[in-house]
């Protein structure tokens, strides 16, 4: 998986709330909420993860990035995290900026590093 400024959490202490209204409304059942937490569902079969997100990002708290990489790790599934200092949240290939476009650097280096 290659996930970038990824909500993981629906719990409320790190939770994107917009994304958990809009995905389950807005009193959902404590049940959603675990089965809809990626971070509960990490299991034996999840897939080497790359996450990547900038430190600036205000609309998406790093947490939900670091409790998914801490469970995988925990796991013992493949993981590798990338905070890059500037970019917010979409910024996507970002090509007008060097530093933020580092992150497809590093893509294909833990893409590379799959195969061996």
């Amino acid at each position: 998986m290659i996930l970038m400024y990824p909500v993981i959490s629906m719990t409320d202490a790190c939770t994107h709330i917009g994304s958990r209204d809009n995905l389950l409304g807005q009193s959902p059942d404590n049940k959603l909420l675990q089965y809809y937490s990626s971070e509960l569902q990490v299991k034996n079969d999840t897939p080497p993860t790359l996450l990547i997100l900038a430190d600036d990002d205000t609309a998406v708290s790093a947490e939900n990035s670091i409790i998914m990489y801490q469970t995988l790790r925990k796991n013992k599934i493949p993981a590798e995290i990338h905070i890059i200092s500037e970019g917010n949240h979409g910024f996507g290939l970002c090509t007008n900026n060097a530093h933020i476009a580092t992150w497809t650097n590093y893509m294909k280096l833990w893409l590379n590093s799959l195969n061996k």
